[in-house]
Order: structure tokens, then sequence, then C-alpha cells
């Protein structure tokens, strides 16, 4: 007995209509395939040709919606699998959209550049509602978490000032000479060096500026700090709390780092001609070496004012240690 040509038509017809997993794991398994393909191989019927090679494409048919399937039911068993790889996705779109960003090197400067004015936009508004409102929880926020000192940022254990002090300015004309002085020295620079170095470069110098304050204020300044005139009793009474005066001594701002990429600046061209205090032309290496020597003195004559001129020395100190071990063994002359 044969089948009927209209109750496959409609076999056929639901199957497209209901074309879900249990459907078809019924009605395409090998078992039944096999059974149908040796029915119809097995026909000796000269009238039934047509009838058989629609039956043989019917389970063509059959066999790739099978295919199909077979890997949706895959989809769907390691369903775990692909959820895990959602996190490695998630980590390479903002590696991608980082890397868009920042494909220019010049990219990067300006990044540095906004991230300093933003910093100062803060600073301004917390000054602005203290006077206005007197209100100093924004203010008091950016002394706690944007200024290096051995208070704050040792005693307290905020050891990520070290990092957000050196993108933090509360004064504008401080923003705009140390933003001044790195934009002219920053592109000779990341063009040598490229965009990750200059980077790693700026964050390492001003962890050694911050850290070159802290060290110096709580060490070395009580002891160079009028210690002629100073007598026993006075020592007695008040040496713990004059050293802790020096403890809280805040230092902030991009000149530490920005001091390490003028001396990377200097390490890679020389010969280069720079203004020194504002009259003089001398090569790159000689204003670098007199400008870190000068600071050096300043901070242990205690005669630099409010300016942190150890800090420039710490920063100084760590871009060239860091040209001399990182940087030279890869370049091999001078542009």
């Amino acid at each position: 007995m044969e089948p009927d040509i209209n109750e496959l038509r409609n076999i056929r017809d639901s199957y497209y209509r209901n074309n879900t997993y249990e459907r078809n794991r019924r009605n395409n398994s090998e078992r039944i395939r096999n059974r149908r393909n040796n029915y119809y191989e097995s026909s000796d019927s000269d009238d039934d040709e047509n009838d058989a090679n629609y039956y043989h494409n019917y389970e063509n048919i059959n066999s790739n919606y099978y295919n199909r399937n077979y890997y949706n039911r895959n989809y769907y068993n390691n369903r775990n699998y692909y959820n895990s790889r959602r996190n490695t996705s998630l980590f390479s779109t903002i590696k991608k959209i980082l890397n868009r960003l920042f494909y220019r090197d010049e990219n990067v400067i300006y990044a540095i550049l906004l991230i300093n004015v933003l910093v100062h936009i803060l600073w301004e508004a917390g000054h602005h509602n203290r006077e206005m409102y007197y209100d100093s929880h924004l203010l008091n926020f950016m002394s706690d978490h944007f200024t290096v000192s051995w208070t704050n940022s040792i005693r307290k254990k905020r050891y990520w000032t070290f990092l957000t002090a050196m993108f933090s300015h509360e004064d504008i004309y401080h923003l705009a000479a140390n933003m001044a002085s790195f934009y002219s020295f920053s592109f000779p620079v990341i063009k040598c060096i490229g965009k990750k170095k200059f980077v790693t470069s700026y964050l390492l110098s001003g962890i050694g500026c911050g850290l070159a304050h802290v060290i110096f204020y709580h060490t070395f300044v009580p002891k160079l700090s009028n210690t002629s005139r100073r007598t026993i009793i006075y020592d007695l009474l008040f040496s713990r709390a004059h050293k802790n005066s020096y403890n809280d001594i805040s230092s902030l701002g991009a000149s530490g780092a920005i001091t390490g990429i003028n001396t990377i600046f200097a390490c890679l061209y020389p010969t280069r001609l720079i203004t020194y205090n504002n009259y003089l032309r001398l090569p790159a290496w000689l204003t670098m070496s007199l400008f870190i020597f000068g600071d050096f003195y300043r901070s242990v004559t205690l005669t630099n004012g409010n300016i942190d001129t150890i800090g420039h020395v710490g920063g100084g100190v760590t871009g060239y240690l860091y040209y001399l071990h990182y940087l030279k063994p890869y370049i091999y002359h001078y542009h």
C-alpha cells in the first residue's frame, strides 16, 4: 500500500507551520529517514516514478532542516558557554572603542589636557559652593582625594592620591602654565616613543613627584628648618608638633609629571635650543640640568616658597631613570 500524496502534503505543510524542536527531533531522526529511504528504493512501479522523486526531495528537505536544528540544539545546550563569552566580548568592545579614540597619538595628549581642565573645574565649583552657599563638602572632598601629603596619603592610606594629585590644579594660572609647558614638549616625545610608553612615563613621573614630596617633607624638612635657633627646651616640648606640621603640607599639580616628560625630551633631543629663564637659549640637556639642580638647591635651602620644587626633582629623576632603563635600549639615534 502506497501513501497518499495529499496526506504527505499535509504533513509537509504542518511541518513548516510547526517547526519546533520536539517535532523536528521526532520527524527527522535517523531511524525514520532510513525507513523511508529503504521503502522508496524497493518500489518497482514505473507509474509512481514522479511520486518517488517527490518523496526523495521531501527527504532532502527534512535532512537539511535536521542539520539546521542540530546546530540550534547545540546552541541551546551550550548557552552557558556563550553567556560566558559575553564578558570577554565586553572587554574587547571597550578595547576597540579606546583604540578608535586614541588611534592618533595626539588624542592622548588632548585627553590628558581635558582631564586636568575637568579636575580644575571641580576645584572652582568647590570654592564657589563654599563662598556662595557655605557648603564645603566638595572642597573637602577635593582636598582629601586630589592632594598628596604624608598625613593624607600615607597615614590615612589614600594611596590613590599619588595618581589623582598629578591631574589636580587649584589655581587657574598654575593650570595654564603647566598645560602650556606640557603641550610644548609632549608632541615630539610621543611621536618618538609612542603613546603607551608616553602615558607610562607621565604616570610614573607623577608618582615619583608625589613620593619625593612625601618623603622629603616627612624626613628631611624638620631637620633642615632652623635647627641652629632651637633650644633643648623647644625640642623637648614642640619637636613632635613641629614635625607633624610638615606632614600636613600638601602638594598638587602636574609639574612633576611634566618635568619627567621634559627630561625625556632633553634625552631624546639634547641639542634642541630651549629658552631658560626667559632670556637664555640653551641646549635641552643643559636647560633641564640647570632646572633640576636649581630646584634641588631651593628645596634643600628651603627657599622654594609655595612651589613644590622637590616634586619637580622627583619627577625629573623618575623620567630620566625610565628613559635610561626602558627607552634608551630601543632608541638607536636621536631625531
